[in-house]
């Protein structure tokens, strides 16, 4: 479950920097948001989330096969 409401700039804000960080396109930002918006708007617990699917499956993260792999629940 997502933790307290966060604002919806600060949501915004914290997406730009994982697009950033992980170098993803902009087609990617709506998934990034609900992964940020699950993660309470925490770089770092957004960033693990990504990270784990990325290093345990080995796979290109695309918005297919992230939300098949259900990376939004825990």
């Amino acid at each position: 479950m997502p933790c307290a409401a966060v604002s919806l700039e600060s949501l915004v804000e914290n997406c730009h920097k994982l697009l950033e960080k992980f170098h993803y396109s902009w087609e990617m930002m709506p998934l990034v948001l609900v992964i940020l918006n699950y993660a309470g708007s925490d770089l770092e617990e957004a960033s693990r989330k990504i990270d784990e699917v990325f290093n345990k499956e080995n796979i290109s993260l695309s918005y297919y096969t992230m939300t098949s792999l259900s990376i939004i629940h825990k």
